[in-house]
């Protein structure tokens, strides 16, 4: 994903990953549900099995 965000929009990947764990880390979203469903994702791929949907912050 971050590659095709990168490619389209010529922004380095290294960029777009310092500014997702900046809106993260700033708490910045533009979708209230968007803060869950990443860390979900995160879990999944540093897991490599599917998160409990039910533990994840939606804040």
């Amino acid at each position: 994903m971050l590659r095709w965000w990168s490619r389209n929009r010529n922004v380095k990947v290294r960029e777009l990953a310092e500014r997702l764990i900046e809106v993260a880390r700033m708490g910045h979203v533009s979708h209230p549900g968007l803060r869950g469903l990443l860390d979900s994702l995160i879990h999944d791929v540093t897991t490599g099995r599917p998160a409990d949907r039910s533990s994840t912050n939606d804040d």
